[in-house]
């Protein structure tokens, strides 16, 4: 711009184009500059707060050595802001939460579960405190049902009650975030660089190249995309021995090669999130003895995200093409009910994932704080992320047939499929609900969205006959109907 250019900061109406231009250009300056100094007076706002910050915790150290008495405010300043809980109660929830495996917290909705009033205590329903310890410490299922058993024992408390003692539950939820959050794996994104070893005829490069719903290792595993859902099946190939499926349901999760990747989630070496350096195995250091339907089902998703065309995780249906929450309740369904085929899955699925672990526990030492660093090999932690690529067909379950068959033996052939959940009951599995609306046995053998499943259903609703506490398994498909999003 010259120099003798006189810049006019207020335009008239019958101004010139260039007088405008000008005019604009010398505000695009000024704006420019402006933000120039902003974002210099943030990073110097910045370096303040840090200072003030150190100063700060430097000032509490002092206090803290140098004033008598000061350990034992600032514990009871602590244990205030922790809504009162003590540190037994603190160590407790913290112990807790190391058990509550990333599996199942991801997908956790408290609404998934019904709570059954008549069985709270009236200590339960009276007392906040042990209703919280009942939560943490109780027999009331598995890990992510307790948790969301303390969040509805709150809400039947009543009005007054849980005013009072609204305080303690928010600081119970602000420890629950701050200690779960530490247990957050790094496995399972770590999984798709390991998957080649999982799966059968399936090469690294695969995993790492752009795929079309029409690639042959993709159907082979998920089935056919269906253009009008914009999905794959629910229940496709993969879950199913050697990735065929049969039209035999109680082969339905039985591809050994899923555990075999719950196995490598679990047990391979990886650091967990926000821990210290050192490699731990998630499975050891959550010291999981058994395997929940959480994982199972976790596992479940994991492998159809691994084949699918996704780039990340999601929550809905469309370009994600699959409906990660909603399977995710859907699955779950089928193990909430304790039954013989849900029993023999779930023992099919241990005997893979670990029975290895079991046999070599006498090798597995973790290196404390003193450890000798020149025995690092026997001292840390198994690395099992090869020995699970050596499992035998064999050793993936002894006898696959005469487990099958005791499954076949559990289904009651003319058993009538359930009509509907029952309150208070498990829930049952509904067929997929956006599949085509013919049967299979009218599309061909890659048609259709593959969603007629065994229908686990609880032991409610049996009729005579049926002992108490009993549970039945039908085998029946369902007419589909639309499903409702999550």
């Amino acid at each position: 711009m010259d120099a003798h250019v006189i810049i006019n900061p207020f335009p008239t109406a019958d101004s010139s184009i260039e007088e405008l231009l000008v005019t604009v250009h010398s505000y695009q300056q000024a704006l420019a500059a402006s933000q120039m100094r902003c974002h210099a007076m943030c990073d110097d706002n910045h370096r303040l707060q840090e200072q003030v910050d150190s100063l700060t915790r430097q000032v509490l150290q002092l206090r803290t050595t140098e004033v008598p008495g000061a350990t034992t405010r600032l514990c009871a300043h602590r244990q205030d802001k922790a809504g009162g809980f003590s540190e037994s109660e603190q160590k407790a929830i913290r112990k807790f939460c190391k058990h509550f495996t990333v599996m199942e917290r991801p997908w956790i909705e408290p609404s998934w579960y019904q709570i059954n009033a008549a069985s709270l205590t009236v200590t339960m329903t009276t007392d906040a405190t042990a209703t919280l310890i009942a939560a943490v410490a109780g027999d009331v299922g598995d890990d992510a049902l307790r948790i969301n058993t303390m969040a509805a024992f709150h809400k039947m408390l009543p009005s007054e009650l849980r005013e009072r003692n609204r305080v303690q539950m928010e600081a119970f939820a602000g420890l629950w975030a701050t200690f779960s959050s530490d247990q957050r794996s790094t496995n399972a994104f770590k999984a798709p660089e390991k998957a080649h070893i999982i799966f059968s005829g399936v090469t690294p490069q695969w995993f790492m190249t752009k795929k079309t719903a029409d690639d042959p290792i993709l159907r082979a595993n998920l089935g056919r995309f269906n253009d009008r859902t914009s999905r794959f099946s629910r229940f496709p190939p993969l879950f199913y021995p050697n990735c065929e499926r049969v039209a035999d349901k109680s082969k339905l999760f039985f591809n050994s090669e899923l555990p075999r990747l719950l196995l490598f989630v679990l047990f391979s070496s990886s650091a967990l999130h926000g821990k210290s350096p050192g490699k731990r195995a998630n499975g050891l250091v959550w010291s999981i003895q058994k395997l929940t339907a959480g994982s199972i089902v976790y596992t479940l998703i994991l492998a159809r995200f691994l084949f699918s065309l996704d780039a990340i995780f999601g929550d809905s249906t469309g370009s994600n093409y699959i409906s990660y929450m909603g399977d995710f309740d859907v699955y779950r369904s089928m193990f909430e009910a304790k039954t013989p085929a849900t029993e023999a899955v779930i023992h099919f699925w241990e005997t893979i994932t670990l029975t290895c672990v079991r046999a070599n526990a006498n090798q597995i030492r973790m290196s404390g704080p003193g450890g000798d660093s020149d025995d690092s090999a026997s001292s840390s932690p198994e690395d099992f992320s090869n020995q699970f690529a050596q499992i035998d067909a064999s050793q993936d379950h002894t006898d696959s047939e005469d487990n099958a068959s005791a499954i076949n033996r559990s289904i009651p052939v003319s058993s009538p499929a359930p009509q509907g959940a029952v309150a208070g009951s498990a829930p049952h599995l509904v067929q997929q609900t956006d599949a085509d609306s013919m049967p299979d046995s009218m599309l061909g053998p890659d048609s259709g969205d593959y969603d007629d499943v065994v229908v686990l259903a609880s032991g409610q609703g049996c009729g005579r006959g049926c002992g108490r506490g009993k549970a039945r398994v039908a085998s029946e498909t369902v007419a589909p109907r639309r499903s409702k999003r999550i």
